[in-house]
């Protein structure tokens, strides 16, 4: 998330993500470097996020408004120019939103 643009965006439409702000006593927040144009989501399916599951992946696109990867622990995203589309290292399960929250492609 710290090198998307939409870090901001991140922070309004994921509770978890409003939760560590507020953990951490933070004002303001901002990407650290602002590279990409689209949002990264770890965790997918992961037992320690009960949450993230398929359906929580779909409704959180719609609201982010962002072209969104939702990726489980066997996945990544591998970037070699952040004008170019990532392209998907995986051995798992993963999704793609685009800004409109439809489902672009899927493992």
């Amino acid at each position: 998330m710290i090198f998307s643009r939409r870090h901001n965006d991140v922070v309004d439409t994921f509770e978890a993500a409003r939760d560590e702000i507020n953990m951490l006593g933070l004002s303001a927040v901002g990407p650290a470097l602002p590279l990409l144009d689209w949002v990264l989501m770890p965790h997918l399916g992961a037992s320690f996020f009960p949450w993230a599951t398929d359906e929580w992946a779909a409704e959180s696109a719609a609201r982010l408004k962002a072209p969104v990867w939702f990726l489980d622990d066997a996945s990544a995203l591998l970037v070699t120019d952040a004008a170019v589309e990532p392209e998907v290292v995986s051995q798992g399960h993963w999704l793609r939103f685009d800004e409109t929250g439809a489902l672009v492609s899927s493992r």
